[in-house]
């Protein structure tokens, strides 16, 4: 008798660690899963909120009249949703570099980014014809096109940034309309 009592209190702590373990790996799989969603949702918003650039302005049309107002030059950057390398690249490489900011500052140019999703869905790179993301575009006061550079295709280095399309020495006209 005294062995049975014994064998049954051997027993039973190992059918109380039984049912624990599969409780215990079910609560880190799901855990794993909660963890995995939240960082697929994570990224996913980051990716559609498009670029951000300090000390650029959203609003092209706000931007436009002040532009004539001052007497001041605008540079817009149309970049797609979600970024693409080119995007960063240019946010990362040429734009923040000293002396290109400083020639944006010095220049008195008014800064907007356009996040554009689809260049077929929007109104305002159709007005302004791109065809390609990103694109940096120079306006004057009056909001007639200066100069335009596509970046996809073929990346802008920081001294042609500077001495190429803010000054307008070497100037890409727009592409021609198309004829049906």
């Amino acid at each position: 008798m005294e062995q049975a009592r014994q064998e049954t209190q051997a027993a039973a702590p190992a059918a109380a660690e039984g049912p624990r373990r599969p409780r215990r790996d079910r609560v880190i799989k799901l855990a794993f899963v909660v963890v995995t969603l939240a960082v697929v949702a994570l990224l996913y918003w980051s990716q559609r909120r498009g670029l951000s650039l300090p000390g650029w302005g959203g609003d092209l049309t706000a931007a436009l009249t002040q532009a004539a107002a001052e007497q001041r030059s605008v540079v817009v950057l149309f970049a797609s949703i979600p970024p693409g390398d080119p995007e960063r690249w240019l946010k990362d490489s040429i734009l923040p570099k000293p002396e290109n900011e400083a020639a944006l500052r010095d220049g008195g140019f008014i800064k907007v980014l356009q996040n554009v999703g689809s260049l077929s869905s929007s109104q305002t790179a159709s007005r302004y014809k791109i065809t390609e993301l990103p694109t940096l575009l120079l306006l004057g006061p009056d909001g007639v096109e200066k100069n335009r550079r596509p970046c996809r295709t073929r990346r802008i280095g920081e001294v042609e940034f500077r001495t190429g399309f803010l000054d307008c020495s070497q100037v890409v006209p727009p592409p021609a309309a198309r004829v049906p």
